[in-house]
Protein backbone atom coordinates (compact mmCIF):
# COMPACT_ATOMS: atom_id res chain seq x y z
CA UNK A 1 0.00 0.00 0.00
CA UNK A 2 1.33 3.50 -1.07
CA UNK A 3 0.77 6.33 0.77
CA UNK A 4 1.38 10.23 -0.83
CA UNK A 5 1.69 12.97 1.07
CA UNK A 6 -1.07 14.51 3.50
CA UNK A 7 -3.61 16.28 1.54
CA UNK A 8 -6.31 17.71 4.23
CA UNK A 9 -5.64 18.65 7.59
CA UNK A 10 -8.93 18.52 9.87
CA UNK A 11 -9.36 19.53 13.43
CA UNK A 12 -12.59 20.14 15.97
CA UNK A 13 -12.46 20.23 19.76
CA UNK A 14 -14.59 20.83 22.05
CA UNK A 15 -13.98 22.74 25.16
CA UNK A 16 -15.26 22.47 28.64
CA UNK A 17 -13.70 25.56 30.58
CA UNK A 18 -12.00 26.15 33.79
CA UNK A 19 -10.51 29.25 33.31
CA UNK A 20 -11.23 32.24 30.71
CA UNK A 21 -8.87 33.67 28.90
CA UNK A 22 -8.55 35.11 25.32
CA UNK A 23 -6.46 35.60 22.44
CA UNK A 24 -4.10 38.25 21.83
CA UNK A 25 -4.50 40.75 18.73
CA UNK A 26 -1.28 42.66 18.18
CA UNK A 27 -1.88 46.37 18.34
CA UNK A 28 -3.20 47.56 14.64
CA UNK A 29 -2.40 51.84 15.06
CA UNK A 30 0.64 53.79 13.96
CA UNK A 31 1.30 56.47 15.86
CA UNK A 32 4.58 58.17 16.22
CA UNK A 33 6.46 55.77 18.37
CA UNK A 34 5.10 52.70 20.09
CA UNK A 35 6.69 51.71 23.41
CA UNK A 36 6.26 48.52 25.58
CA UNK A 37 6.25 47.96 29.11
CA UNK A 38 6.43 44.42 31.04
CA UNK A 39 7.41 43.30 34.47
CA UNK A 40 9.83 40.48 32.49
CA UNK A 41 11.50 43.91 30.33
CA UNK A 42 14.56 46.16 30.69
CA UNK A 43 14.67 49.73 30.97
CA UNK A 44 18.07 48.86 28.92
CA UNK A 45 16.15 47.41 26.34
CA UNK A 46 14.53 49.63 23.34
CA UNK A 47 11.23 49.25 24.54
CA UNK A 48 9.81 47.68 21.35
CA UNK A 49 7.27 44.74 21.38
CA UNK A 50 10.11 42.44 21.48
CA UNK A 51 12.39 44.07 24.15
CA UNK A 52 10.36 45.90 26.33
CA UNK A 53 11.18 48.31 28.88
CA UNK A 54 10.29 47.30 32.57
CA UNK A 55 9.13 50.19 34.29
CA UNK A 56 6.05 52.53 33.71
CA UNK A 57 8.53 55.30 34.79
CA UNK A 58 10.91 55.23 32.10
CA UNK A 59 7.73 54.90 29.29
CA UNK A 60 6.23 58.44 30.66
CA UNK A 61 9.65 60.06 31.01
CA UNK A 62 10.38 59.14 27.39
CA UNK A 63 7.19 59.60 25.30
CA UNK A 64 6.51 62.65 23.06
CA UNK A 65 3.42 64.02 21.79
CA UNK A 66 2.06 61.13 19.23
CA UNK A 67 3.48 57.92 21.23
CA UNK A 68 1.64 55.00 22.03
CA UNK A 69 2.45 53.31 25.18
CA UNK A 70 1.48 49.52 25.85
CA UNK A 71 1.93 48.22 29.28
CA UNK A 72 1.75 44.42 28.75
CA UNK A 73 -0.18 41.97 31.30
CA UNK A 74 0.68 41.74 35.37
CA UNK A 75 1.41 44.19 38.28
CA UNK A 76 3.76 47.49 38.41
CA UNK A 77 4.42 49.29 41.82
CA UNK A 78 3.65 52.62 41.92
CA UNK A 79 6.09 55.33 43.33
CA UNK A 80 6.30 57.68 46.16
CA UNK A 81 5.23 60.90 43.98
CA UNK A 82 3.47 58.87 41.74
CA UNK A 83 4.46 58.12 38.05
CA UNK A 84 5.19 61.71 36.25
CA UNK A 85 4.47 62.61 32.61
CA UNK A 86 8.02 64.47 31.36
CA UNK A 87 6.02 66.11 28.14
CA UNK A 88 2.86 67.37 26.75
CA UNK A 89 1.29 65.67 23.89
CA UNK A 90 -0.98 68.03 21.66
CA UNK A 91 -4.97 68.05 20.64
CA UNK A 92 -4.12 65.90 17.21
CA UNK A 93 -1.35 63.71 18.99
CA UNK A 94 -1.72 62.97 22.31
CA UNK A 95 0.10 60.94 24.40
CA UNK A 96 -1.79 57.64 25.17
CA UNK A 97 -0.90 54.80 27.82
CA UNK A 98 -2.88 51.77 27.26
CA UNK A 99 -2.77 48.23 28.44
CA UNK A 100 -1.84 45.60 25.33
CA UNK A 101 -4.65 44.34 23.70
CA UNK A 102 -6.38 41.26 25.74
CA UNK A 103 -3.97 41.80 28.59
CA UNK A 104 -4.66 43.78 32.15
CA UNK A 105 -2.11 45.58 33.34
CA UNK A 106 -2.42 46.02 37.44
CA UNK A 107 -1.09 49.53 38.69
CA UNK A 108 -0.33 49.29 42.47
CA UNK A 109 -0.26 51.62 45.02
CA UNK A 110 2.42 49.99 47.90
CA UNK A 111 1.61 51.74 50.84
CA UNK A 112 -2.01 52.41 52.38
CA UNK A 113 -1.07 55.37 54.93
CA UNK A 114 0.59 57.90 52.59
CA UNK A 115 -0.44 60.72 51.40
CA UNK A 116 2.12 60.82 48.50
CA UNK A 117 1.64 57.32 46.70
CA UNK A 118 -0.48 58.83 43.59
CA UNK A 119 0.04 56.39 40.51
CA UNK A 120 0.21 59.63 38.34
CA UNK A 121 0.28 63.16 39.49
CA UNK A 122 1.00 65.98 37.31
CA UNK A 123 1.24 69.34 39.22
CA UNK A 124 1.87 73.11 38.83
CA UNK A 125 0.83 74.83 41.82
CA UNK A 126 2.15 78.51 42.74
CA UNK A 127 1.50 77.75 46.64
CA UNK A 128 4.12 74.69 46.78
CA UNK A 129 7.75 74.69 46.70
CA UNK A 130 9.92 74.17 43.28
CA UNK A 131 10.75 70.58 44.42
CA UNK A 132 7.12 69.28 44.10
CA UNK A 133 6.37 70.93 40.65
CA UNK A 134 6.45 68.62 37.86
CA UNK A 135 6.29 69.52 33.89
CA UNK A 136 2.60 70.75 32.83
CA UNK A 137 1.42 67.49 30.86
CA UNK A 138 -1.25 68.29 28.86
CA UNK A 139 -3.15 65.94 26.09
CA UNK A 140 -2.47 62.58 28.05
CA UNK A 141 -5.13 59.62 27.66
CA UNK A 142 -5.03 56.84 29.87
CA UNK A 143 -7.29 54.03 28.21
CA UNK A 144 -8.01 50.55 29.62
CA UNK A 145 -9.91 48.47 26.90
CA UNK A 146 -11.77 45.82 28.11
CA UNK A 147 -10.35 42.25 28.94
CA UNK A 148 -11.61 38.84 30.02
CA UNK A 149 -13.05 38.37 33.97
CA UNK A 150 -9.96 38.85 36.16
CA UNK A 151 -10.45 38.27 39.40
CA UNK A 152 -7.99 40.91 41.40
CA UNK A 153 -5.63 39.54 44.73
CA UNK A 154 -8.42 41.59 46.71
CA UNK A 155 -11.28 39.21 45.64
CA UNK A 156 -13.00 41.61 43.47
CA UNK A 157 -13.52 41.15 39.45
CA UNK A 158 -12.70 42.99 36.93
CA UNK A 159 -12.81 43.44 33.30
CA UNK A 160 -11.14 46.41 33.06
CA UNK A 161 -7.64 47.06 30.96
CA UNK A 162 -6.02 48.76 33.36
CA UNK A 163 -6.57 48.72 37.61
CA UNK A 164 -5.57 51.15 39.40
CA UNK A 165 -5.13 49.47 42.74
CA UNK A 166 -4.92 50.30 46.45
CA UNK A 167 -5.73 48.65 49.64
CA UNK A 168 -7.92 49.00 52.71
CA UNK A 169 -7.49 52.41 53.98
CA UNK A 170 -5.60 54.00 51.03
CA UNK A 171 -5.08 57.63 51.70
CA UNK A 172 -3.50 58.11 48.34
CA UNK A 173 -5.57 59.05 45.34
CA UNK A 174 -4.90 57.25 41.93
CA UNK A 175 -4.62 59.97 39.96
CA UNK A 176 -3.86 63.21 41.01
CA UNK A 177 -3.52 66.51 38.68
CA UNK A 178 -3.25 70.63 39.36
CA UNK A 179 -3.64 72.96 36.34
CA UNK A 180 -2.49 69.59 33.72
CA UNK A 181 -5.20 70.17 30.70
CA UNK A 182 -7.35 68.13 28.16
CA UNK A 183 -6.59 64.26 30.16
CA UNK A 184 -8.60 61.83 29.03
CA UNK A 185 -9.43 58.76 31.15
CA UNK A 186 -11.21 56.00 30.33
CA UNK A 187 -11.34 52.42 30.44
CA UNK A 188 -9.92 52.05 34.18
CA UNK A 189 -11.04 50.27 37.69
CA UNK A 190 -9.94 52.34 40.48
CA UNK A 191 -10.02 49.52 43.28
CA UNK A 192 -9.56 50.79 47.47
CA UNK A 193 -8.27 54.32 46.93
CA UNK A 194 -8.32 57.29 48.47
CA UNK A 195 -9.80 59.26 45.35
CA UNK A 196 -9.98 57.61 42.34
CA UNK A 197 -9.11 60.96 40.50
CA UNK A 198 -8.82 64.24 42.07
CA UNK A 199 -8.04 67.65 39.81
CA UNK A 200 -7.11 70.41 41.58
CA UNK A 201 -7.78 74.41 40.98
CA UNK A 202 -4.57 76.24 42.71
CA UNK A 203 -5.90 79.98 41.82
CA UNK A 204 -4.81 81.19 45.32
CA UNK A 205 -6.55 84.91 43.96
CA UNK A 206 -3.71 85.08 42.44
CA UNK A 207 -3.78 86.53 38.39
CA UNK A 208 -2.57 83.48 36.77
CA UNK A 209 -5.25 81.35 35.64
CA UNK A 210 -4.42 77.36 37.32
CA UNK A 211 -7.36 75.58 36.87
CA UNK A 212 -7.39 71.84 35.93
CA UNK A 213 -9.81 71.54 32.72
CA UNK A 214 -11.37 70.19 29.95
CA UNK A 215 -10.90 66.21 31.36
CA UNK A 216 -12.94 63.62 29.67
CA UNK A 217 -13.66 61.26 32.05
CA UNK A 218 -15.65 58.03 30.72
CA UNK A 219 -16.65 54.39 31.39
CA UNK A 220 -14.16 53.99 34.37
CA UNK A 221 -15.21 51.96 37.84
CA UNK A 222 -14.27 53.56 40.87
CA UNK A 223 -15.22 50.72 43.81
CA UNK A 224 -14.41 51.19 47.21
CA UNK A 225 -13.25 54.81 48.43
CA UNK A 226 -11.98 55.85 51.85
CA UNK A 227 -11.48 59.61 51.71
CA UNK A 228 -14.43 62.41 50.68
CA UNK A 229 -15.11 61.63 47.11
CA UNK A 230 -15.06 59.05 44.48
CA UNK A 231 -14.01 61.50 42.11
CA UNK A 232 -13.89 65.38 42.71
CA UNK A 233 -13.15 67.91 40.13
CA UNK A 234 -12.18 71.60 41.02
CA UNK A 235 -11.75 72.80 37.49
CA UNK A 236 -13.55 73.54 34.51
CA UNK A 237 -15.56 72.21 31.02
CA UNK A 238 -14.97 68.52 32.07
CA UNK A 239 -16.80 65.97 31.08
CA UNK A 240 -17.93 63.10 33.46
CA UNK A 241 -20.23 60.43 31.79
CA UNK A 242 -21.16 56.58 31.79
CA UNK A 243 -18.68 56.55 35.00
CA UNK A 244 -19.82 53.81 37.91
CA UNK A 245 -19.05 54.71 41.72
CA UNK A 246 -19.38 52.36 44.63
CA UNK A 247 -18.60 53.69 47.68
CA UNK A 248 -19.19 49.68 49.44
CA UNK A 249 -17.06 49.81 52.39
CA UNK A 250 -18.22 51.00 55.96
CA UNK A 251 -14.99 52.48 56.82
CA UNK A 252 -14.62 56.40 55.80
CA UNK A 253 -11.12 58.35 56.90
CA UNK A 254 -12.08 62.04 56.78
CA UNK A 255 -14.04 64.28 59.01
CA UNK A 256 -15.32 66.07 55.83
CA UNK A 257 -17.90 64.03 54.88
CA UNK A 258 -18.78 61.30 52.25
CA UNK A 259 -20.19 61.99 48.14
CA UNK A 260 -19.69 59.93 45.25
CA UNK A 261 -18.69 62.87 43.28
CA UNK A 262 -17.46 66.41 44.64
CA UNK A 263 -17.70 69.31 41.87
CA UNK A 264 -15.99 72.74 42.36
CA UNK A 265 -15.85 74.38 39.32
CA UNK A 266 -17.79 75.58 36.55
CA UNK A 267 -19.36 74.61 33.42
CA UNK A 268 -18.49 71.02 33.67
CA UNK A 269 -21.26 68.38 32.23
CA UNK A 270 -22.18 65.04 34.57
CA UNK A 271 -24.26 62.29 32.72
CA UNK A 272 -25.39 58.83 32.43
CA UNK A 273 -23.09 57.80 35.56
CA UNK A 274 -24.43 55.25 37.96
CA UNK A 275 -23.50 56.40 42.11
CA UNK A 276 -24.37 54.04 45.20
CA UNK A 277 -23.07 53.48 48.10
CA UNK A 278 -23.90 49.63 47.40
CA UNK A 279 -24.57 48.63 50.87
CA UNK A 280 -22.09 50.78 52.54
CA UNK A 281 -23.53 52.22 56.33
CA UNK A 282 -21.25 55.75 55.36
CA UNK A 283 -23.34 58.81 55.13
CA UNK A 284 -22.57 59.65 51.56
CA UNK A 285 -24.25 61.98 49.18
CA UNK A 286 -24.73 61.50 45.36
CA UNK A 287 -23.29 64.80 44.32
CA UNK A 288 -21.94 67.90 45.96
CA UNK A 289 -21.64 71.11 44.99
CA UNK A 290 -19.58 73.14 47.60
CA UNK A 291 -18.46 76.48 47.97
CA UNK A 292 -19.83 79.20 46.02
CA UNK A 293 -17.75 78.59 42.60
CA UNK A 294 -19.63 75.91 41.59
CA UNK A 295 -21.54 77.47 39.06
CA UNK A 296 -23.45 76.42 35.78
CA UNK A 297 -22.77 72.76 35.50
CA UNK A 298 -25.13 70.48 33.97
CA UNK A 299 -26.28 67.05 35.69
CA UNK A 300 -27.92 64.85 33.72
CA UNK A 301 -29.18 61.19 33.14
CA UNK A 302 -27.64 59.82 35.64
CA UNK A 303 -28.82 56.90 38.34
CA UNK A 304 -28.06 58.13 42.17
CA UNK A 305 -28.89 54.93 44.74
CA UNK A 306 -28.94 54.04 47.96
CA UNK A 307 -27.84 57.51 49.45
CA UNK A 308 -28.51 59.57 52.46
CA UNK A 309 -29.03 63.04 50.14
CA UNK A 310 -29.11 62.81 45.96
CA UNK A 311 -27.79 65.70 45.49
CA UNK A 312 -26.29 68.94 47.86
CA UNK A 313 -25.67 72.74 47.01
CA UNK A 314 -23.82 74.03 49.56
CA UNK A 315 -23.08 76.68 47.39
CA UNK A 316 -23.06 76.65 43.78
CA UNK A 317 -25.13 78.70 41.26
CA UNK A 318 -27.34 78.19 38.22
CA UNK A 319 -26.93 74.85 37.77
CA UNK A 320 -29.36 72.59 35.86
CA UNK A 321 -30.51 68.99 37.21
CA UNK A 322 -32.57 66.99 35.01
CA UNK A 323 -33.82 63.86 33.84
CA UNK A 324 -31.72 62.35 36.67
CA UNK A 325 -32.99 58.78 38.84
CA UNK A 326 -32.36 59.92 42.67
CA UNK A 327 -32.93 56.95 45.12
CA UNK A 328 -32.53 57.27 49.21
CA UNK A 329 -31.21 54.91 51.00
CA UNK A 330 -33.64 52.94 53.57
CA UNK A 331 -32.73 54.46 56.94
CA UNK A 332 -32.62 58.62 55.21
CA UNK A 333 -34.47 60.68 57.01
CA UNK A 334 -33.04 63.36 54.85
CA UNK A 335 -34.27 65.39 51.46
CA UNK A 336 -33.34 64.20 47.94
CA UNK A 337 -32.39 67.59 47.36
CA UNK A 338 -31.08 69.67 49.50
CA UNK A 339 -30.22 73.28 48.90
CA UNK A 340 -28.18 75.33 51.03
CA UNK A 341 -28.14 78.81 51.50
CA UNK A 342 -26.46 80.89 54.87
CA UNK A 343 -26.73 84.21 56.16
CA UNK A 344 -23.63 86.11 58.75
CA UNK A 345 -21.71 82.57 58.44
CA UNK A 346 -17.98 82.22 58.31
CA UNK A 347 -17.95 78.76 58.52
CA UNK A 348 -18.26 75.97 56.43
CA UNK A 349 -19.64 76.02 53.09
CA UNK A 350 -18.88 80.01 54.17
CA UNK A 351 -15.49 79.82 54.63
CA UNK A 352 -14.54 80.66 51.00
CA UNK A 353 -12.87 83.88 51.23
CA UNK A 354 -8.82 85.15 51.27
CA UNK A 355 -7.41 84.43 54.49
CA UNK A 356 -10.09 82.01 55.86
CA UNK A 357 -7.39 79.20 56.06
CA UNK A 358 -9.62 77.13 54.66
CA UNK A 359 -9.07 74.78 51.69
CA UNK A 360 -11.38 76.65 49.73
CA UNK A 361 -8.81 79.47 49.93
CA UNK A 362 -6.83 77.67 46.84
CA UNK A 363 -9.39 77.77 44.38
CA UNK A 364 -10.15 81.40 44.71
CA UNK A 365 -10.03 83.55 41.61
CA UNK A 366 -8.12 87.26 42.30
CA UNK A 367 -11.09 90.52 42.47
CA UNK A 368 -10.07 90.94 38.81
CA UNK A 369 -12.64 90.55 35.81
CA UNK A 370 -10.23 89.37 33.46
CA UNK A 371 -10.12 85.78 35.13
CA UNK A 372 -12.26 83.24 33.80
CA UNK A 373 -13.61 82.18 37.12
CA UNK A 374 -14.14 85.81 38.57
CA UNK A 375 -18.10 85.90 37.45
CA UNK A 376 -18.67 82.44 39.17
CA UNK A 377 -17.73 83.69 42.00
CA UNK A 378 -17.89 87.35 42.70
CA UNK A 379 -21.09 87.58 40.97
CA UNK A 380 -22.84 87.67 43.53
CA UNK A 381 -20.44 86.41 46.07
CA UNK A 382 -23.52 85.77 49.38
CA UNK A 383 -23.15 81.76 50.29
CA UNK A 384 -26.27 81.29 49.14
CA UNK A 385 -26.98 79.00 46.66
CA UNK A 386 -29.42 80.80 44.01
CA UNK A 387 -31.00 80.22 40.49
CA UNK A 388 -30.10 76.33 40.28
CA UNK A 389 -33.49 74.21 37.85
CA UNK A 390 -34.27 70.71 39.24
CA UNK A 391 -36.65 69.37 36.64
CA UNK A 392 -37.76 66.35 35.35
CA UNK A 393 -36.35 64.36 37.81
CA UNK A 394 -37.22 61.04 39.26
CA UNK A 395 -36.71 61.36 43.23
CA UNK A 396 -38.05 58.25 45.47
CA UNK A 397 -37.48 57.69 49.36
CA UNK A 398 -36.92 60.66 51.12
CA UNK A 399 -38.21 62.19 53.76
CA UNK A 400 -39.02 65.08 51.47
CA UNK A 401 -38.16 65.05 47.50
CA UNK A 402 -36.70 68.82 48.58
CA UNK A 403 -35.38 71.38 51.14
CA UNK A 404 -33.99 74.50 50.95
CA UNK A 405 -32.13 75.11 54.22
CA UNK A 406 -31.88 76.78 56.47
CA UNK A 407 -32.28 80.48 54.24
CA UNK A 408 -35.21 79.76 51.90
CA UNK A 409 -33.49 81.21 48.54
CA UNK A 410 -36.58 81.41 45.99
CA UNK A 411 -34.53 82.09 43.03
CA UNK A 412 -34.16 78.77 42.87
CA UNK A 413 -36.76 76.30 40.76
CA UNK A 414 -38.00 72.71 41.31
CA UNK A 415 -40.78 71.42 38.53
CA UNK A 416 -42.12 68.25 36.98
CA UNK A 417 -40.22 66.11 39.37
CA UNK A 418 -42.11 62.65 40.21
CA UNK A 419 -42.36 60.77 43.02
CA UNK A 420 -44.53 57.84 41.64
CA UNK A 421 -44.31 54.78 39.87
CA UNK A 422 -42.05 52.32 39.01
CA UNK A 423 -38.94 53.96 40.64
CA UNK A 424 -36.18 51.87 38.89
CA UNK A 425 -34.86 48.75 38.13
CA UNK A 426 -31.13 47.98 38.19
CA UNK A 427 -28.64 44.99 38.49
CA UNK A 428 -27.54 43.93 42.00
CA UNK A 429 -24.15 43.14 40.49
CA UNK A 430 -22.50 45.73 38.78
CA UNK A 431 -19.89 43.64 36.42
CA UNK A 432 -21.60 41.89 33.76
CA UNK A 433 -22.35 38.16 34.18
CA UNK A 434 -21.54 34.83 32.42
CA UNK A 435 -23.41 32.56 31.20
CA UNK A 436 -23.28 30.14 33.81
CA UNK A 437 -23.87 32.37 36.80
CA UNK A 438 -28.04 34.06 37.01
CA UNK A 439 -28.48 38.02 37.21
CA UNK A 440 -30.43 39.33 39.58
CA UNK A 441 -32.21 42.35 39.38
CA UNK A 442 -33.67 44.48 42.50
CA UNK A 443 -36.73 46.70 41.03
CA UNK A 444 -38.06 49.37 43.45
CA UNK A 445 -41.14 51.23 43.50
CA UNK A 446 -42.16 54.57 44.58
CA UNK A 447 -44.59 52.87 47.43
CA UNK A 448 -45.73 49.90 49.32
CA UNK A 449 -47.31 47.73 46.50
CA UNK A 450 -49.36 44.62 46.44
CA UNK A 451 -49.69 41.74 43.86
CA UNK A 452 -46.35 41.39 42.10
CA UNK A 453 -45.55 38.15 40.36
CA UNK A 454 -43.42 37.29 37.71
CA UNK A 455 -46.26 37.65 35.29
CA UNK A 456 -45.76 41.21 36.12
CA UNK A 457 -42.20 41.61 34.19
CA UNK A 458 -40.67 41.30 30.93
CA UNK A 459 -36.88 39.95 29.77
CA UNK A 460 -36.30 42.23 26.54
CA UNK A 461 -32.99 40.83 25.28
CA UNK A 462 -30.31 41.11 22.23
CA UNK A 463 -28.17 38.15 21.33
CA UNK A 464 -29.29 36.14 24.26
CA UNK A 465 -31.31 32.59 23.72
CA UNK A 466 -33.50 30.99 26.10
CA UNK A 467 -33.51 33.60 28.87
CA UNK A 468 -36.27 33.34 31.84
CA UNK A 469 -37.29 34.83 35.32
CA UNK A 470 -36.58 32.23 37.89
CA UNK A 471 -37.76 34.07 40.94
CA UNK A 472 -39.82 37.27 42.67
CA UNK A 473 -38.57 37.77 46.29
CA UNK A 474 -39.75 40.88 48.32
CA UNK A 475 -36.74 42.87 49.74
CA UNK A 476 -39.70 44.85 51.34
CA UNK A 477 -43.42 46.13 50.16
CA UNK A 478 -41.66 48.50 47.72
CA UNK A 479 -38.27 46.37 47.00
CA UNK A 480 -38.36 43.21 44.99
CA UNK A 481 -35.25 40.99 43.93
CA UNK A 482 -35.61 39.49 40.23
CA UNK A 483 -33.29 36.33 39.64
CA UNK A 484 -33.17 35.68 35.74
CA UNK A 485 -31.29 32.58 34.06
CA UNK A 486 -29.64 33.58 31.34
CA UNK A 487 -30.05 31.22 29.42
CA UNK A 488 -27.18 30.93 26.58
CA UNK A 489 -25.40 32.72 23.69
CA UNK A 490 -23.61 36.82 24.19
CA UNK A 491 -25.87 39.61 24.65
CA UNK A 492 -27.84 42.18 27.01
CA UNK A 493 -30.82 41.24 29.23
CA UNK A 494 -32.76 44.35 30.45
CA UNK A 495 -35.53 43.73 33.27
CA UNK A 496 -39.12 45.87 32.29
CA UNK A 497 -41.96 46.12 33.65
CA UNK A 498 -45.08 45.60 30.85
CA UNK A 499 -48.10 47.77 30.50
CA UNK A 500 -50.09 44.48 31.36
CA UNK A 501 -48.82 44.06 35.18
CA UNK A 502 -51.39 44.21 37.32
CA UNK A 503 -49.11 45.32 40.42
CA UNK A 504 -51.55 47.90 42.33
CA UNK A 505 -50.70 49.92 45.41
CA UNK A 506 -52.33 49.82 48.47
CA UNK A 507 -55.18 51.71 47.80
CA UNK A 508 -55.54 49.92 44.65
CA UNK A 509 -54.47 52.01 42.55
CA UNK A 510 -52.65 50.65 39.25
CA UNK A 511 -49.35 51.49 38.61
CA UNK A 512 -48.55 54.89 36.28
CA UNK A 513 -45.85 55.74 33.82
CA UNK A 514 -45.80 51.56 32.08
CA UNK A 515 -43.90 50.05 30.64
CA UNK A 516 -41.29 50.85 31.88
CA UNK A 517 -37.99 49.92 30.19
CA UNK A 518 -34.97 52.04 31.10
CA UNK A 519 -33.60 49.84 34.10
CA UNK A 520 -30.08 48.92 33.82
CA UNK A 521 -29.21 45.90 31.70
CA UNK A 522 -26.89 42.97 32.35
CA UNK A 523 -23.96 42.10 29.71
CA UNK A 524 -24.53 38.64 29.37
CA UNK A 525 -20.82 36.88 28.24
CA UNK A 526 -20.09 33.53 27.02
CA UNK A 527 -16.14 33.00 28.70
CA UNK A 528 -13.92 31.84 26.38
CA UNK A 529 -10.35 30.44 26.07
CA UNK A 530 -7.75 30.79 23.39
CA UNK A 531 -6.52 27.48 21.18
CA UNK A 532 -3.27 27.79 19.39
CA UNK A 533 -2.97 25.18 16.24
CA UNK A 534 0.86 24.29 16.24
CA UNK A 535 1.61 22.11 13.23
CA UNK A 536 5.60 21.23 12.59
CA UNK A 537 6.54 23.36 14.80
CA UNK A 538 5.28 26.67 13.06
CA UNK A 539 2.24 28.09 14.47
CA UNK A 540 -1.13 28.24 12.27
CA UNK A 541 -3.65 29.87 14.34
CA UNK A 542 -4.83 30.95 17.35
CA UNK A 543 -8.89 30.72 18.07
CA UNK A 544 -10.97 31.61 21.16
CA UNK A 545 -14.09 29.45 21.95
CA UNK A 546 -16.75 29.16 24.22
CA UNK A 547 -17.18 25.79 26.71
CA UNK A 548 -19.73 23.65 25.04
CA UNK A 549 -18.68 24.81 22.08
CA UNK A 550 -16.65 23.04 19.02
CA UNK A 551 -14.72 24.50 16.15
CA UNK A 552 -13.79 22.84 12.41
CA UNK A 553 -10.32 23.90 11.24
CA UNK A 554 -9.21 22.67 7.33
CA UNK A 555 -5.06 22.97 6.53
CA UNK A 556 -4.91 21.50 3.39
CA UNK A 557 -1.93 20.61 1.73
CA UNK A 558 0.22 20.05 4.67
CA UNK A 559 2.76 17.27 5.21
CA UNK A 560 4.42 18.18 8.48
CA UNK A 561 4.00 17.19 12.15
CA UNK A 562 3.41 16.81 15.29
CA UNK A 563 0.37 18.34 15.90
CA UNK A 564 -0.13 20.40 19.17
CA UNK A 565 -3.31 21.78 20.16
CA UNK A 566 -2.68 24.28 23.66
CA UNK A 567 -4.93 26.28 25.55
CA UNK A 568 -4.03 29.11 27.49
CA UNK A 569 -3.95 28.40 31.12
CA UNK A 570 -3.85 25.27 30.85
CA UNK A 571 -7.69 25.05 30.53
CA UNK A 572 -8.63 21.32 29.48
CA UNK A 573 -9.72 20.61 26.13
CA UNK A 574 -11.05 17.59 23.86
CA UNK A 575 -9.82 17.41 20.25
CA UNK A 576 -10.29 14.81 17.50
CA UNK A 577 -7.84 14.75 14.49
CA UNK A 578 -8.60 13.63 11.14
CA UNK A 579 -5.58 13.17 8.67
CA UNK A 580 -6.99 12.25 4.64
CA UNK A 581 -4.55 10.19 3.28
CA UNK A 582 -4.54 9.52 -1.04
CA UNK A 583 -4.01 5.87 -1.30
CA UNK A 584 -3.11 4.20 -4.56
CA UNK A 585 -5.49 7.47 -5.74
CA UNK A 586 -7.95 7.25 -3.39
CA UNK A 587 -8.82 8.81 -0.35
CA UNK A 588 -8.70 6.68 2.71
CA UNK A 589 -9.52 8.00 6.26
CA UNK A 590 -8.77 7.56 9.67
CA UNK A 591 -9.12 9.57 13.53
CA UNK A 592 -6.41 9.95 15.33
CA UNK A 593 -7.21 11.00 19.17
Amino acid sequence: MIRNKISTLIFAFFLAIQMTSTAVAAPSSAPANQYYVSPTGNDNHPGTESAPWQTVKKAVTSAKAGDMIYLRGGQYNGLKGGWVFANSGSEMEPITLTNYPGEQAVLKITAASEIDRNLFRCSRNPSQPASWQTPKADYIRIIGTDVPQQLLPNGIESRKGIVMLGMEGQQSSAIIASDCDHWEVAGVDFIEVAYGIFTQKNNWHLPEEHSTDHWHVHNNRIYNYYRESGLQFDGNYNLIENNEIYKVSDRLDTPYGCQMLNLLGNNNVVRGNTLSRMGSNAECSGILFEWDISDANLIENNTITDVIVGVSFQGGDSNLIQNNIIIAASSTIKPGVLVGSYNNQITWPCDDYVNSGSFAEALLPPNDPSHPDYPYYYNPRNCHSMNNRIQNNLILGFNTPWRMYPVQENSNVFLNNSTLGVAYIFRVDPTPAFNDSPASFKVIFSKDVTGVDQNDFYLFTSGVIGAFITSVTPVSASVYTVIVNTGSGNGTIRLDVPNTATIKDLSNNNLSGLPFTTGESYTITMPTTSIDITIGGVNRGTYGIAPGSSQRVNYAGLDAGPVVVDATNDVPIIAALRDAYFVNGKVESFVQL
